[in-house]
């Protein structure tokens, strides 16, 4: 049975909070996929601004769906580590683990923390294999890709609060990634096709289901 989220089983300041969240996110003036310079201090802050969107969906005057979404961009990566130092001040063999960890991970795949709210809690499922939603990437050129992994987190971990501060009550918190890499078509030439290259100048993650869809996107350059 479906269990619908009303009014009723939402605080008064939680309805206020999802009226008034922005629709979209930060301009994005001046993002770039290319890493920041070595030993260049970034505000984290600032970073998780500029690569998190908002959107919404609606039917009539309901709320059916709220997310948040950030790209783990080699911009967003490199304040990652810098406020994890700050904060845990790990030992070396930590810090480089942790960092060897997301590196691999950034090497092979596009990465992006979600956090989702659903107006029926049956919704809010992104990591079952026949989840409501299909979840896919695609840049200006018109290449896309459909998420090859996604994982829900304990939202009872306090690190996710922390470093995502979007992943709010009554939202649920899911890594999801894709190939970097682009399939290719049987028997055709050439090395593969990167789906966020250095020629990109946007992209979006779409979010499809029978409830509805959200599309949240990335301006590249000035």
């Amino acid at each position: 049975m479906n269990r619908r989220i009303g009014e009723g089983a939402l605080p008064a300041c939680m309805l206020l909070l999802l009226s008034i969240l922005p629709t979209g996110g930060c301009s994005g003036k001046g993002l770039s996929l290319a890493p920041p310079d070595t030993g260049e201090e970034i505000d984290y802050d600032d970073a998780l601004d500029r690569w998190t969107r908002n959107q919404r969906l609606y039917q009539s005057f309901e709320t059916l769906a709220v997310v948040d979404a950030t790209y783990f961009s080699e911009e967003f990566l490199a304040a990652y580590l810098q406020e994890y130092r700050r904060v845990f001040n790990p030992l070396p063999a930590e810090l480089e683990a942790l960092t060897g960890k997301l590196r691999t991970r950034q090497e092979r795949k596009e990465c992006f923390f979600v956090s989702i709210f659903t107006g029926e809690r049956d919704w809010n499922d992104l990591a079952l294999a026949n989840s409501t939603w299909k979840i896919y990437l695609e840049n200006d050129r018109g290449d896309r890709s459909r998420s090859t992994s996604i994982s829900q987190v304990d939202k009872s971990d306090p690190l996710f609060r922390h470093f995502f501060p979007h992943f709010r009550d009554f939202f649920e918190g899911y890594q999801v990634c894709f190939d970097r890499v682009l399939p290719q078509e049987p028997g055709a030439a050439g090395l593969p096709a990167m789906l966020l290259d250095g020629e990109v100048r946007s992209f979006s993650l779409d979010l499809r289901s029978t409830v509805g869809a959200l599309k949240l996107a990335w301006e590249l350059g000035s």
